[in-house]
This record gives C-alpha cells, sequence and structure tokens, in this order.
C-alpha cells in the first residue's frame, strides 16, 4: 500500500479515536506536519517522510 497523505490523515484520526484524544484536532495537526514535510522534501525523501509519520500514528 502507497501511504498518501489521505492515508496519514486517517491514521491520526483512527489514532486520537483508540486513545480518547479529539479526532479533528488530531487530523489537522496530521495536516500541519504534512504540510511541513511538504515543504522540506521532494520526491522520494517525501515519501519516505510520510511514510514514517503514517508509522507512528499506525504504532503508537
Amino acid at each position: 500500500m502507497k501511504i498518501t497523505e489521505v492515508s496519514v490523515i486517517k491514521a491520526a484520526r483512527a489514532w486520537s479515536a483508540k486513545n480518547g484524544q479529539n479526532e479533528e484536532q488530531a487530523a489537522a495537526e496530521a495536516a500541519d506536519a504534512i504540510g511541513k514535510l511538504r515543504f522540506r522534501f521532494t520526491g522520494d525523501q517525501y515519501q519516505r517522510e510520510l511514510e514514517s509519520l503514517y508509522q507512528r500514528y499506525a504504532e503508537s
């Protein structure tokens, strides 16, 4: 599965629901983090960083 920006936000929402946190806030924070990654990285490096962010939500 290719990790996309949408899948990261979905993972953030799932993480927040599992941990009793505000889903909208988690999605907003994930979107902000994605924006920062998009600004700092391009191409393959951006994809690796996006996958890393996804893993942080999926594994916690």
